[in-house]
């Protein structure tokens, strides 16, 4: 375009320069006045605008006129922004651009890696060790990246789990199965229901789903693959939430008070007709009220009973997201224990005979307990013996004891055990994360 606008400058000014030439001695004669001079000068600047504006449309650059497009929605309802397209050639009939969607064919490099992955793996049934594993994958990754290596390995190795051994499914959870960041989380929770196995991401999509598989190193030294199934999954991915929101709650430090002279925030909770209890107020969202207690521990004063039950709280907001959680559970109340009126109650399970037992090793994680004793103390195990209970943050069982030994030192008999199991939360609690709003 600049190009056009420089050859269109120099052939007016060649023109008017000629012009002028053919006719200085006319204009000599006439003794045109310098007025006159300057308004034939501006005159041939705007002459030269107007054509150049007139032609603009017909010399500038095909490849510069862009047409904005509106975002559309593809035939599963998903929204495909699609990026502003030049025009085609005038020949060419104009056609709305094709939105990219997500089943697009796969790409060949995938093809050709899932290939060659397979060839050099050897053929099915054999046994895949961690060095050759590593040996093929990391020579493929160099060729094509990892990107597309972790995309064949979905198909690959999730027909060939019962192939790998121990130091394998080790490998590939630690380069490619860390699942986001949370793979040693969701090992934690696991290994309270199965002890010592191993969870491998099959298809390496970095979420949990019911088709990864669970390796179990049996005493004869054999692996068993199996998948992790649905109902093993919801008690992982509940643990896992538990987990965090006790951790929460351990950093925020919020104050420890007796039952009967506990303190929150004013602003988000009233006091209740039960003793040691306080409701939500009028007007505000639970989600807000769990989400005040964890920002500004300064405000609140809880005993250890209470902080079990904002700890569930806080899981259940975690796992099914705050619209969820405050149209499911909009009338909770804070305190040592679930009230009938409260909805989460209906998903605890209760132990009605909490028999004593050894030690937090009988809790699977995410269970609450109960340290016995005068007072005692309300515990939720999280796994590699460590217990979250307030005011003490995420502990051990000795140290809990310690502590209760301390405040009750003029109780002699004072013999204090952990329950094998007070409560947990239930997997049906789920069912609200995918319910209607409406």
């Amino acid at each position: 375009m600049n190009d056009v606008f420089a050859l269109f400058f120099i052939f007016f000014f060649l023109i008017g320069s000629m012009v002028w030439w053919l006719f200085r001695d006319a204009c000599k004669a006439v003794k045109i006045a310098l007025p006159l001079k300057l308004a034939l000068f501006l005159g041939s600047i705007v002459f030269f605008a107007t054509v150049y504006s007139m032609l603009y449309p017909y010399i500038k650059d095909d490849d510069e006129i862009i047409v904005p497009h509106k975002p559309e929605r593809d035939v599963t309802g998903q929204t495909v922004v699609l990026q502003p397209q030049p025009l085609p050639p005038p020949e060419t009939p104009l056609r709305a651009p094709t939105p990219r969607l997500d089943t697009a064919p796969e790409a060949p490099e995938v093809r050709k890696a899932r290939g060659r992955m397979s060839k050099e793996l050897g053929p099915e049934g054999g046994i895949i060790s961690a060095e050759k594993l590593r040996l093929v994958i990391r020579d493929i990754e160099k060729q094509y990246g990892m990107k597309t290596v972790r995309t064949a390995l979905g198909e690959v190795i999730g027909g060939r789990a019962g192939s790998l051994t121990f130091g394998a499914v080790q490998w590939l959870q630690k380069n490619y199965g860390q699942m986001n960041g949370r793979l040693k989380l969701y090992q934690q929770v696991l290994d309270s229901h199965l002890p010592g196995a191993r969870l491998l991401d099959s298809n390496f999509d970095g979420k949990l789903d019911e088709n990864d598989t669970v390796f179990v190193k049996e005493t004869s030294g054999l692996v068993t693959a199996q998948p992790l199934g649905a109902a093993l999954r919801d008690r992982v991915r509940i643990g896992a939430a538990i987990v965090e929101a006790c951790r929460e709650l351990a950093r925020a430090k919020s104050g420890f008070a007796p039952i009967a002279v506990q303190r929150v925030n004013e602003r988000y909770w009233r006091d209740s007709s039960k003793s040691g209890f306080f409701d939500l107020r009028e007007g505000v969202r639970s989600s807000e009220a769990i989400h005040d207690a964890l920002t500004h521990p300064g405000d609140y004063r809880i005993h250890s009973n209470t902080a079990i039950v904002l700890a569930y709280y806080n899981a259940v907001l975690k796992l099914i997201g705050p619209e969820h959680f405050d149209k499911r559970f909009d009338r909770i109340a804070l305190g040592p224990r679930f009230l009938a009126t409260d909805v989460l109650q209906r998903h605890i399970e209760s132990d009605s005979n909490p028999s004593p037992a050894a030690g937090a090793a009988h809790l699977q994680v995410g269970d609450t307990g109960h340290v016995a004793g005068l007072p005692g103390a309300s515990v939720i195990n999280l796994g590699g013996g460590k217990l979250y209970c307030h005011p003490l943050g995420i502990t051990s069982e000795k140290a809990i004891i310690a502590w209760l030994k301390k405040r009750i030192e003029s109780y002699s008999d004072f013999k204090p055990y952990l329950t094998k199991k007070r409560g947990s939360l239930k997997s049906d609690v789920l069912r609200y994360e995918n319910a209607p709003l409406e």
